[in-house]
């Protein structure tokens, strides 16, 4: 079903993926959620990220985050994804707090590296790393480069 729907949207199989679980997390879980984008209130991405953000949270509780941040029209009125994704995180921690930390977990659990062709022989690399972790790579990554400029390397 993923691959069929990311074909429908000439979109890349994962985001068939993600795509497929917003809309199971709407019909399930998140009707206001999903009300709201219905009616243009919200765009795909806000709800995508109101899905993400609460899929730490058991059923009930979710559907009281969802209740709370998408049932109120006037309150939707001009939000922004970032705004209401922070309303549901900031919801999410007083009513489970260890729900921050299960979230953590799932995000450390989906690093990655990877590496895309870029023009005249460059590749882009990306990582999506602990904060720790990206930190300690960029200061070793600036020395190194600082260590061969020093030794006339040249570049930037």
């Amino acid at each position: 079903m993923a691959a069929q729907l990311a074909l429908a949207r000439q979109e890349s199989p994962h985001r068939g993926g993600v795509l497929l679980g917003l809309a199971k997390a709407l019909s399930a879980e998140l009707p206001h959620t999903r009300a709201a984008l219905r009616a243009g209130l919200i765009s795909e991405y806000a709800a995508l990220l109101i899905a993400q953000d609460s899929a730490c949270l058991d059923p009930e509780d979710r559907g009281e985050v969802d209740e709370e941040v998408c049932a109120d029209a006037e309150a939707l009125h001009g939000a922004g994804p970032r705004r209401l994704a922070a309303q549901v995180r900031r919801r999410c921690a007083s009513l489970d707090p260890a729900s921050g930390v299960r979230r953590a977990r799932r995000a450390e659990a989906e690093r990655c590296v990877s590496l895309r062709p870029a023009p005249d022989t460059m590749t882009y690399l990306t990582a999506l790393v602990p904060m720790a972790q990206g930190v300690a790579v960029l200061a070793t990554l600036r020395r190194d480069a600082d260590a061969l400029r020093s030794l006339g390397s040249g570049g930037r």
